[in-house]
């Protein structure tokens, strides 16, 4: 176990020296070379797949466009400010992505959908179509046929069928819509489309009515509930009007002005009721003649007041004082009479003139709300009027530049497209199936991989022989020295010999790891290449269980390996020379012994060195090592050992293993190693060993 274990570190480490970083470009071409058939192939089967999609299982579809143009500012005949609201939406800016929206709109298309009767359509109706693969199965298997929907769900299934064939899109930088359906008919096609188109066109003009429809009707209910107002307002004017003594303002401003001058006159007459008081007081309160006759200011009382001491003038005096003291009061009195009736006189020009200013206001907010309904009035029944005049004048926002043309031609399946699709699908799985694969692959291609998973040197890489038999194979190396796998026995012959310095090795051991790597014909070809040297050449059958040197000799076989193990014939005696090859051969012949047992016998020991000093060149083909131990005790009397190695079909772990189990008994490694049955690309051509490539292996 030890021994093994410390075998296989070299062969891991040479695994791992001289990995590359990355896949080189050249290596990544030549796997893609190696799996041409395979892309051929995958590729072939994608045009086929191809042709078949478009030749037989697709139905083809046929494509109609119906072009519209969008009045991004639609012309407006009556010059509204505002009607209402809804008017003032209609002529706003149309909004182009907005209008593809409403194409798409389900009522639209429902609205299109029973125009054209889509729902008595199988193409848009599943429910009308014929039963399809998986119904068909199902019925067959004995399920229950399905139930028919309800109208209601296969109005919407026809619906949602004509929106995945339709196809809208806005010219870029333009107000163009391109309206375009895709259906199995092509007079269907154009017939949906300019369906649609029309449809929208008539929707937004009927939009548009039922817009104005709107408006004049909340107008008109408008234009008479204000004329129910002015009358009612005109009526409260008249009725009030005719319930006042109400003047006209001309004549309420004269009595302010009046007014005003009465209130002068109060004024007046006020002072001068002041002055009277003022004088009867200063009269009544004047003490003495002179006081009085100053007071009064009276020229009879002031010629009187000389003589006042006279008993009759001072009554005289006193009589004309006491008579102008009775004036003034007189006139005291006429003037307090005057200013009451003046203020009385105020008082009730006031009172009126107030009472007709409230009666004034009154009637001018009973006029102005009159005014302010009728220039409502006026101004909705202008609206009505102007509306009723844009009703008749109304104009789309789209119009139709061009109508869907029937296509002469389906625009899918695309043959050239589709094909060339699948050729490039081909392609690329077929790429992608050879890269899996070489990344997958668990046997050996080229010398280098061998060399490098291994640490063992590759002496030769021999070609496939273009043969059907073993004894074909001999034979066309004999009549084909020149050939390829004639050049390559060649060569690992040199590189043979030359692997031991000294000597060249004359005991030659041939294994493998497992059956059908061609080891035998190797061996065979090996000595049939040697004697071209004119060396004398033994070729022993070491597989006494499978025997196939019979299958490459054309002459009788001799006694065989067992008698002259067992001492009973020479060796001479022996071996058979086959006149093709020119060597001697050593049948292994029947035996009842262990092939085990015979080989690690002290005959066969000694037949080795017989061999050794009768010929130049002892080849022993041995069985392979993972089946049997032989190899293993052979390969111990031998002088070079040479493991076969099938190309792109032994697997790793089992030459790994075989090479331990070889090591193991023998305590050397493997002198080389040949990898067999190549079969390159490219016409091979030779090398010269140690590892060297030859052609393109």
């Amino acid at each position: 176990m030890t021994e093994a274990g410390r075998s296989f570190g070299p062969i891991r480490a040479a695994r791992g020296q001289g990995e590359p970083a990355a896949i080189e470009v050249a290596a990544l071409f030549d796997t893609l070379r190696r799996g041409l058939p395979i892309i051929l192939v995958t590729t072939l089967a994608a045009l086929l797949m191809g042709a078949l999609h478009v030749f037989v299982l697709a139905s083809p579809e046929y494509r109609a466009t119906t072009v519209l143009l969008m009045n991004a500012r639609p012309e407006t005949i009556v010059d509204l400010d505002s009607a209402v609201a809804t008017l003032a939406r209609e002529d706003a800016t149309t909004d182009v992505n907005s209008q593809v929206e409403v194409l798409r709109s389900r009522n639209l298309l429902t609205q299109v959908a029973d125009t054209l009767t889509l729902a008595d359509d199988p193409e848009f109706n599943a429910a009308l179509a014929p039963p399809g693969p998986l119904q068909r199965l199902r019925g067959w298997l004995g399920g229950a046929p399905s139930d028919t929907p309800p109208a209601g769900r296969q109005r919407d299934a026809v619906v949602t069928r004509l929106l995945y064939a339709l196809s809208i899109e806005i010219v870029p930088r333009t107000s163009v819509i391109e309206i375009t359906v895709t259906t199995g008919d092509p007079d269907k096609s154009a017939r949906i489309a300019d369906a649609i188109a029309a449809r929208y066109v008539e929707d937004t003009l009927q939009a548009k009515f039922e817009a104005t429809d709107r408006a004049s009707g909340w107008l008109s209910e408008r234009v008479a509930a204000l004329q129910h107002e002015l009358e009612q307002a005109q009526v409260r004017v008249q009725a009030f009007g005719g319930g006042t003594d109400l003047i006209n303002p001309d004549v309420l401003a004269a009595r302010a002005r009046q007014l005003k001058d009465l209130r002068a006159r109060v004024r007046a007459a006020e002072q001068q009721a002041e002055t009277r008081r003022l004088r009867v007081a200063n009269l009544v309160a004047a003490e003495g003649r002179v006081a009085q006759a100053r007071v009064a200011d009276a020229s009879a009382l002031r010629a009187l007041v000389p003589d006042v001491n006279d008993p009759e003038v001072a009554a005289r005096f006193d009589s004309t004082f006491a008579q102008l003291l009775a004036e003034a009061r007189t006139a005291q009195a006429r003037v307090d009479r005057q200013l009451t009736a003046l203020r009385g006189s105020l008082a009730s020009l006031q009172a009126e003139i107030d009472s007709q200013n409230a009666d004034l206001i009154t009637l001018q907010q009973l006029e102005r709300e009159a005014d302010a309904t009728r220039v409502l009035y006026e101004t909705f029944l202008t609206r009505l009027k102007e509306t009723t005049v844009k009703r008749g004048v109304q104009q789309p926002d789209s119009r139709i530049l061009s109508h869907a043309v029937v296509p002469d031609a389906p625009s899918a399946p695309r043959a050239p497209l589709v094909l060339v699709m699948a050729g490039l699908v081909g392609l690329f799985a077929g790429g992608v199936l050879t890269l899996l694969r070489e990344g997958m692959r668990n046997t050996f291609r080229t010398a280098r991989d061998l060399e490098r998973a291994t640490g063992h040197r590759v002496l030769g890489q021999v070609p496939h022989v273009p043969a059907r038999g073993r004894r074909e194979t001999m034979e066309y190396l004999a009549r084909n020295p020149s050939s390829p796998a004639a050049e390559a026995v060649r060569n690992l012959r040199t590189s043979l010999l030359l692997t031991v310095r000294d000597a060249a090795p004359r005991v030659i051991c041939v294994t493998s790891c497992v059956p059908e790597e061609g080891k035998t014909t190797l061996s065979l070809a090996l000595a049939q290449n040697l004697r071209g040297m004119n060396k004398s050449v033994l070729v022993i059958e070491g597989d006494l269980r499978r025997r196939v040197f019979r299958h490459y000799a054309t002459e009788t076989q001799g006694a065989g390996l067992v008698p002259v193990l067992s001492g009973e014939v020479k060796l001479e005696h022996a071996v058979t020379r086959d006149p093709l090859m020119d060597v001697d051969m050593l049948f292994a012949g029947e035996s009842a012994v262990n092939a085990a047992d015979l080989f690690t016998s002290q005959g066969f020991a000694d037949l080795v060195e017989a061999a050794r000093a009768r010929y130049d060149v002892v080849l022993i083909d041995t069985p392979p090592v993972l089946v049997v131990p032989d190899a293993r005790i052979a390969g111990s009397l031998a002088d070079a050992v040479l493991f076969v190695v099938a190309w792109d079909r032994t697997p790793r772990r089992q030459i790994e293993d075989a090479l331990h189990a070889f090591e193991s008994v023998k305590g050397s490694p493997a002198t080389g190693l040949v990898l067999n049955m190549v079969k390159p690309p490219r016409g091979p051509g030779y090398g010269y060993g140690y590892g060297d490539t030859y052609g393109t292996a």
